[in-house]
């Protein structure tokens, strides 16, 4: 097992007088055995045991709360980080998006990771009301005005489409994978106020963010107040934050396009080594959802002569487009040998439980297919 240890010299700060949950105040000395019984009710789902284990961690003496990585853009790792740096980083949110004590906070983020996490000790940081729902694809948003929540594109594009309520959260943030070109259209005719956020678990969530309607949208991410970036020698971002004690570097492949402004380009782990050439498969990707209004996997599979070549894998019963129909959407910006080589359908793109795409197993289910109908 990996451990890397965040700003573990820090002692925790004080806890907050408590938590509110649905409407319900629990004081900080009644808090553990509130989250002892639900622990123990058989009434409680797997997902609201996971907030109270996370609650009595967080009451606990300890400084640091373990945090494993999701693992889709390299090797999984346990991450300790502790309670001041994850308090830190909840007030910088706090502050930039104006919550004030009583505000709403709607939970529908899996415990598992950070993201989650952090929703919470938004909540007991701030005095939100912490409303908790089933963190789905499609988690159902209460009939009530929630004034912050946090999502991934799956549920935004999940909750557009079933009409679930959008239009009752003030200010919603979106990670954890990229917003495509079709969801963004889809969200500015919406008066939810909405931005994509970039951050991961070393930095305790997110560390810039970029507006995705409204007047201006960006194209964009802008740096948080606090936080200093960095390129390195292969042009992937660090990080310097004042919640954390040491420097994040980052695999992600930017573009700085002015100061503490950036723009993602992909990660610099997910490259493919065509003959040669160093492609990003999530420029592509993008270009695709941009022009085609289609989702898709940009993949690097061995070669032996290229080394790997790359192929667009498409999920769904819709039509795949031909080869030469990528190449008339992507080839007027991209060498030849930047092109796909060959088109896979599938029935489904593989994700994990925070509903990123799994580019291992999407590789290793190519890896295992017969013939050249679906997957």
């Amino acid at each position: 097992m990996v451990i890397n240890k965040i700003n573990a010299g820090r002692d925790a700060e004080p806890l907050p007088p408590g938590l509110s949950i649905d409407g319900f105040f629990h004081p900080t000395e009644s808090l553990p055995s509130f989250c002892e019984a639900g622990i123990a009710s058989p009434a409680s789902t797997e997902w609201e045991k996971a907030l109270y284990r996370f609650l009595l961690d967080w009451m606990d003496e300890g400084a640091t709360i373990l945090q494993r990585s999701s693992g889709t853009t390299g090797m999984r790792k346990d991450i300790l980080l502790t309670k001041a740096s994850m308090l830190g980083s909840a007030r910088n949110t706090l502050d930039f998006f104006g919550l004030r004590p009583g505000d709403s906070a709607l939970l529908c983020l899996p415990l598992d990771y950070i993201a989650g996490k952090m929703m919470v000790v938004r909540a007991i940081a701030g005095g939100l009301d912490l409303i908790l729902t089933d963190p789905s694809g499609n988690p159902p948003i209460p009939d009530r005005r929630v004034d912050f929540c946090a999502m991934v594109p799956l549920q935004v594009a999940n909750s557009l489409t079933a009409g679930a309520g959008l239009s009752r959260i003030g200010k919603l943030i979106i990670g954890g994978a990229e917003i495509s070109p079709e969801l963004e259209a889809a969200l500015r005719a919406e008066p939810v106020e909405a931005w994509a956020t970039y951050g991961m678990a070393e930095t305790c969530s997110q560390v810039a963010l970029r507006r995705v309607n409204g007047l201006r949208p960006e194209s964009d991410f802008t740096a948080m107040k606090g936080v200093g970036l960095n390129l390195d020698e292969r042009g992937c971002l660090a990080i310097d934050a004042d919640w954390i004690g040491s420097r994040v570097q980052t695999n992600d492949i930017v573009r700085m396009t002015g100061p503490g402004v950036f723009r993602w380009l992909g990660r610099h782990d997910n490259l493919v080594n065509s003959g040669g050439v160093k492609i990003a498969p999530e420029e592509l990707e993008a270009l695709v959802a941009a022009r085609l209004g289609r989702d898709c996997a940009m993949l690097g599979l061995p070669d032996a002569l290229l080394g790997q070549r790359l192929v667009a894998v498409f999920e769904g019963e819709a039509p795949t487009p031909t080869l030469q129909e990528l190449a008339a959407v992507l080839g007027p910006e991209l060498p030849r040998k930047a092109l796909p080589k060959e088109i896979i359908r599938i029935a489904t793109i593989p994700r994990n439980a925070s509903f990123k795409m799994d580019r291992k197993a999407l590789a290793a289910l190519l890896a295992r297919r017969v013939g050249d109908g679906p997957i």
